[in-house]
């Protein structure tokens, strides 16, 4: 053992779980400063634990009948709706809630102004709803300063010369008063007592011991939920049950990731009862697997970064786009003023949409040039609750996006041989895009472009060849193997990862459970010289539709002609819940890529034209992926019984893995002020949601598939002597050496999976044991199977490839 690495990792977990605390602090200051605690975790919490009964309260207050002279507070907010006025009242005092010695008076004045301005917004509103609406939904998208929207709207006061009488400070008191006492009655958080200040006594606010006690554990526990977590330097512990595994001293990571709740916990706990050897050991294989830092193209990628001048390798730089200088007449030309707004609200559209992507990948540069000094890097990983495998470390990872992946090598270097050799020229040409060929073809291609290849690993930053592939930095990665392989020949030691991609995994899963022998073909289950296309097959269906047709929509459509994309997210999307609804919304998309392009559709009516295609697309998808919706469909109205039952669905993978899908109610409150814009109060119930246990039933049950098959097919390689994966759930990675031997176990693992078990059939008994026996004939009967032999994915060359 190495006691220095040792001693980083714990230095490292030490550094991962202060930077994930400081984070989570620093956040909360931010809104303890600005006094907009109730935007905190623990500010919602309240909010939405407190809303109902304080709104009761106010409501109750109101319709009390009263024989003594009218209160001046019950008059005033008559005039305002009793759960805007609790909404108002609880984020008003939890916004403050931290601050010591606030005056009562004073504060409680302010709480009635605030009151105020919402009735008077309100009344604006009645005056004018068209003009006070517009007002107020163009300040809210630009999410401008309260005071702010308070002057304009005085300013449109003025304008449309409405007569408004405001409040007396004796009547914003006594609001303020009233809205306190029913909000301390009602929650005990907070209190009101006498201070000594200078020969006089003030009643001031006093947050109580307890709320402030459970403010301090809430944030503690937050801050222990959000570390920065590193990839290892050390390999980590082996998964031996759900609680202990991965990082040495790191808390709150398990086996099943998960929120740190009581029913969680549960749940982990009756985990230890199921005997799962083959998901440890793969779970373990996984995170076994040596990385190290690909310091080629971390050079590439910050310098691609830090250039400002125009974006490189399909990458955003670090360059934010400046807004537009002011034209000298903007306070005179209307005119002129107008262009400036809609160039700066363009500018900030822009850099508002690419900033999560900016962050993200500054985050990743942040952390490759972190470990690259590491002859090792390791990576922890978990599983979902459907047996899915994730990295736990973000942004650097193996499943990160086209760049992170780039940035990652295997530990071990292996000789490539003549099948290495191969391999990595099918995963130069995969990258670069030409993968709709034969493998022979790929590989020809590679030898073709031998040289511009070369010569991209050689000056990556004057050959721009490599910018043009689909994923541009995987495909230079392989690039500098390539010019390896060139120098050395067939004995040259490579570290890169090649990877063999699904076709369309979902669809494969369907097929393969319904043995439908026409979805197989379209994703490639049967042995074939070509691999095909079941996007270019969808959209040869809905061209042949379009023939048939001699409505205007069609003749809109065959005029300005449709590709692939037009189908693709449909057919793509379609084994996760994807709807005719939804196929329209991906139309609409690919209308508008086509548009951004620069193309004249010259579509008088958009919405229709997509509609009309959109229905095309989902007739088509039915054409060809005959079985799939029917097995889909069956799901649904088995999870729907279940749900009647008011539990979740459960059911064992074919590793043992038990799968609990409970999505539970959860009540949104949208309270609508005009002052305070919209404020959503959420909650979650322990009732099942019906309608979310069966939208999800159908990608969960092939993500469990897919889960088993990638794990599987861990286990046999590993017994067939691979130490190294790079594995997504559709795509798997390994050294470009071993790929051939990868390739062998996926098929292997596929066919032992649908050969040993029906999927379909377990799911329902486990159903039979959810649902009564006196509701077992609302089942309907399992979908009929197809002609499908589905042993031919053993001789499938583009099964994955």
């Amino acid at each position: 053992m190495d006691y220095s690495l040792e001693r980083r990792q714990l230095e490292l977990e030490d550094e991962s779980r202060l930077n994930g605390g400081k984070r989570a602090a620093d956040r909360v200051l931010k809104h303890v400063e600005k006094k907009s605690e109730s935007l905190t975790p623990y500010g919602k919490r309240i909010t939405a634990a407190t809303v109902q009964q304080v709104a009761a309260a106010i409501k109750e207050k109101l319709e009390q009948v009263s024989t003594g002279p009218k209160l001046i507070s019950n008059e005033k907010l008559k005039d305002i709706d009793h759960y805007t006025a609790a909404t108002i009242t609880i984020r008003f005092i939890i916004d403050a809630i931290s601050t010591k010695g606030r005056k009562f008076t004073a504060t409680a004045i302010a709480l009635g102004g605030k009151i105020e301005d919402e009735i008077w917004a309100n009344q604006l509103h009645g005056e004018n709803p068209y003009l006070i609406e517009k007002i107020i939904t163009d300040i809210d998208s630009r999410s401008v300063h309260y005071g702010y929207k308070k002057y304009k709207l005085n300013q449109t006061q003025k304008k449309i010369e409405y007569k408004y009488i405001p409040w007396s400070v004796k009547e914003k008191l006594h609001v303020g008063e009233a809205l306190f006492d029913i909000f301390i009655k009602t929650t005990g958080a907070i209190s009101i007592k006498p201070k000594p200040y200078r020969g006089k006594t003030y009643n001031v606010i006093v947050c109580e011991d307890k709320t402030l006690e459970w403010i301090k554990n809430s944030n503690n526990f937050n801050e222990f939920l959000n570390p920065e977590h590193f990839p290892m330097v050390v390999v980590p512990n082996d998964w031996t049950n759900p609680f202990n595994g991965g990082y040495r001293k790191t808390k709150g990571i398990y086996l099943v990731k998960g929120h740190r709740i009581t029913s969680h916990m549960n749940y982990l706990e009756n985990l230890k009862q199921y005997d799962m050897p083959e998901i440890y050991n793969a779970i373990n294989a996984l995170q076994r697997t040596k990385f190290k830092v690909n310091v080629k193209i971390l050079q590439v990628l910050k310098t691609c970064f830090n250039d400002g001048n125009r974006s490189r390798g399909k990458l955003i730089n670090n360059e934010i786009l400046d807004l537009p200088n002011k034209p000298h007449d903007i306070a005179v030309n209307k005119d002129s003023l107008k262009k400036w707004k809609a160039e700066a609200v363009a500018v900030y559209t822009s850099n508002e949409r690419t900033k999560s992507k900016r962050l993200a990948l500054a985050k990743t540069i942040y952390l490759a040039e972190k470990f690259e000094k590491f002859e090792n890097i390791y990576f922890v990983w978990t599983l979902d609750f459907r047996g899915r495998a994730y990295p736990v470390s973000p942004y650097l990872n193996p499943q990160g996006p086209d760049y992170a992946k780039a940035l990652l090598l295997f530990g071990e270097a292996k000789e490539l041989g003549d099948v290495g050799v191969r391999y990595l020229a099918i995963h130069l040409a995969n990258t670069y895009g030409y993968d709709k060929v034969s493998l022979d073809e790929r590989v020809a291609w590679v030898h073709k472009h031998s040289d511009v290849i070369a010569h991209c690993a050689d000056v990556p930053f004057e050959n721009k060849f490599w910018e043009e592939a689909d994923k541009p930095f995987q495909f230079l990665a392989a690039c500098f193997e390539w010019a390896g392989y060139l120098k050395e020949g067939k004995s040259y030691k490579s570290d890169l990862s090649v990877h063999s991609d699904g076709s369309c995994n979902g669809l494969q899963h369907f097929s393969a459970m319904l043995r439908d022998e026409v979805g197989g073909e379209a994703v490639n289950l049967l042995s074939s010289n070509k691999p095909h296309d079941i996007y270019n097959m969808v959209t040869n269906v809905v061209k042949s539709k379009l023939n048939e047709d001699d409505s205007t929509y069609s003749q809109n459509w065959k005029s300005v002609g449709i590709t692939r994309e037009a189908t693709k997210r449909s057919v793509m999307t379609l084994p996760y819940g994807s709807t005719r609804y939804s196929a329209t919304e991906f139309v609409d998309e690919y209308i508008q890529k086509r548009i951004d392009k620069g193309e004249d559709l010259q579509f008088t009516d958009r919405q229709k034209q997509a509609i009309y295609l959109a229905g095309k697309v989902w007739d088509s998808i039915g054409d060809v992926v005959i079985k799939a919706p029917k097995a889909m469909e069956w799901l649904q109205k088995v999870a729907r019984l279940c749900a009647e039952q008011k539990t979740p669905v459960f059911w064992l993978t074919p590793l043992g893995f038990p799968v609990k899908q409970a999505y539970y109610s959860s009540t949104e409150t949208v309270v609508r002020t005009r002052m305070m814009g919209r404020i959503r109060i959420r909650s979650t119930t322990n009732k099942v949601d019906k309608r979310r246990q069966a939208n999800g039933i159908s990608p969960n049950f092939v993500h469990a598939l897919d889960a088993t098959t990638m794990l599987l097919t861990t286990n046999y390689a590993k017994e067939k002597g691979i130490t190294d994966f790079a594995m997504v759930h559709d795509s798997f990675g390994t050294h470009a050496a071993n790929q051939g031997v990868l390739n062998e176990c996926l098929r292997k693992a596929f066919v032992d999976l649908y050969t040993q078990v029906d999927p379909l059939e377990t799911f329902l008994q486990y159903a039979l044991a959810i649902i009564p026996e006196k509701h077992h004939h609302k089942i309907p009967e399992l979908p009929k199977k197809g002609n499908l032999d589905i042993n031919e994915v053993l001789k499938a060359d583009y099964f994955f490839s």
